[in-house]
């Protein structure tokens, strides 16, 4: 099950004021005790629930009322207003009208639905693959299989892959697929929209998941998606977009200093390019100061955009 479901099931058993063990979480979804935490994390960091660990009775609940659910919490709002325009942003309106979406209103009060017309989520641009393509990808998942495809590379080189699918991602931008590549033997992602004649392999899984492995590759780094190798940047941002940088979460082991009215962003990153036209998004009042090559392409960037002036 997702962690959408999982963290449901968290937030309905302790608003009800019950006491709740990992064990509990580990049995009801099958998975191990260290996802189960990460959950409880990611509620306590991102919707700033409430949750404390009783060490004398080895269970987790509410320090006070609270409910990601309850049609007082803005929280409902902003998810409310993310969901229908994301759906809307990808082609997915009919979704907006499903089970899921009157699972959202049933919990808001009327003057709370009309609110949440007047929330905006403005999605970025949306690279969506080719459904047979999803499809395929969907079904070799769910039955175990592994996949053969044409893959096209960012050089324009076709070439023939075979893996073993693991994950389906998008990072706001497009859908990649994270897969264990039988022949390189390590895993390794790819942007379905670059994927043509996918064909599924009766191959039996030669990878045994690793969830942590998974989640560590997944984020280890800005532009991920586009690279496979990890790196430390180092940003100055000035003025202004100091204060914008410092409100956003880039990555989610970034770090952030201050002097004066100047911003420090150190962050991993997999893809130059990507990190270059986020820079570039801020003008002259953000510079990369590290590494070299980072810099180097940088500069190299802004002499080529000088030339066509």
């Amino acid at each position: 099950m997702s962690q959408t479901e999982r963290i449901i099931f968290i937030d309905k058993k302790l608003s009800q004021n019950s006491n709740l063990t990992i064990n509990q979480i580990v049995e009801k979804f099958e998975i191990s005790s260290r996802q189960a935490k990460r959950d409880i994390e990611y509620m306590r960091d991102r919707f700033l629930a409430p949750i404390n660990y009783d060490h004398k009775n080895h269970f987790y609940k509410y320090s006070e009322k609270f409910s990601l659910t309850d049609s007082s919490d803005n929280n409902t709002l902003i998810f409310k207003a993310i969901f229908d325009n994301f759906s809307n942003a990808n082609g997915l309106k009919p979704l907006s009208s499903s089970l899921i979406s009157q699972g959202i209103d049933y919990t808001l009060d009327k003057e709370a639905k009309e609110l949440s017309k007047k929330i905006l989520f403005l999605s970025p641009i949306i690279d969506l693959p080719e459904k047979n393509i999803f499809s395929i990808v969907s079904y070799t998942m769910k039955k175990n299989y592994c996949i053969e495809f044409i893959y096209t590379s960012l050089k324009n080189v076709k070439s023939e892959r075979k893996v073993q699918p693991l994950r389906l991602v998008n990072d706001g931008k497009a859908w990649y697929l994270i897969a264990y590549d039988l022949e390189k033997k390590e895993l390794r992602n790819f942007h379905l929209s670059r994927m043509e004649k996918p064909k599924q392999l009766l191959i039996k899984y030669p990878y045994i998941e690793n969830d942590d492995e998974l989640e560590s590759y997944i984020s280890s780094g800005f532009g991920i998606f586009m690279n496979t190798k990890s790196y430390i940047a180092k940003i100055l941002f000035k003025e202004r977009a100091a204060q914008i940088v410092k409100t956003q979460t880039w990555h989610k082991d970034q770090i952030i200093q201050f002097d004066k009215n100047n911003l420090f962003l150190t962050i991993p990153f997999s893809s130059h390019e990507e990190l270059l036209s986020k820079i570039f998004s801020f003008g002259s009042l953000a510079i990369p100061l590290e590494p070299k090559d980072l810099v180097n392409k940088w500069r190299e960037e802004i002499l080529i955009m000088r030339n066509l002036i």
